[in-house]
């Protein structure tokens, strides 16, 4: 999923709807492909704190990992001042 990041537009909105769902692997997967989308990803940061503060101990180091991606992203692909 990283490598569709013209497809955003669909894809974060769709995986981060995912990060809700009643089975572990589906949460897991949503989260880790919403990190391999890095700074793309970043409207689903507040699916994913909420995630890593009711989750159980597997959603919480998923969101962990996807949150740390995408905070690494974004702030690798920022603008040059």
């Amino acid at each position: 999923l990283g490598l569709i990041q013209e497809e955003t537009a669909t894809v974060v909105p769709a995986l981060t709807a995912r990060l809700g769902d009643s089975r572990a692997n589906v949460r897991s997967a949503a989260a880790h492909a919403l990190g391999e989308l890095g700074a793309e990803a970043r409207p689903a940061v507040p699916a994913l704190k909420k995630m890593l503060e009711e989750g159980d101990t597997r959603d919480k180091l998923m969101a962990s990992i996807a949150l740390r991606a995408i905070g690494s992203a974004a702030i690798t692909n920022a603008p040059a001042q």
